[in-house]
């Protein structure tokens, strides 16, 4: 049976690795797709105490229009900024890989 040198050790932790930053990258993937859109108005009827504290939708259509596009950008926002969380996670998670595989392929060289 073969043993373990320092090189396969290492090639196994940046692998572990490299799978729970990748994971963690699909947790912001998935987070960054159930960003609500919310204009910040009071349910009809008020659903808690706290959302009775929520100003009630104008009645201005106008001012409605200009509600719902200023929830649809801090939507947007947000999930972007998740978004970008998550790319970075996974460019760490594509280094970590490769370099556990590199390791791996010298394991045998050791």
């Amino acid at each position: 049976m073969k043993c373990l040198n320092i090189a396969g050790i290492a090639s196994i932790s940046l692998a572990v690795a490299g799978l729970a930053v990748g994971l963690s990258a699909a947790y912001y993937w998935w987070k960054a797709s159930k960003v609500e859109t919310d204009p910040g108005w009071s349910g009809d009827p008020s659903q808690s105490a706290a959302d009775a504290l929520r100003p009630i939708r104008p009645p201005d259509s106008q001012l409605s229009q200009e509600g719902w596009l200023m929830a649809v950008l801090t939507a947007a926002r947000e999930s972007a900024r998740l978004n970008k969380t998550a790319a970075c996670l996974t460019a760490v998670a594509v280094l970590l890989s490769a370099l556990s595989s590199v390791l791996g392929a010298l394991a045998g060289c050791f």
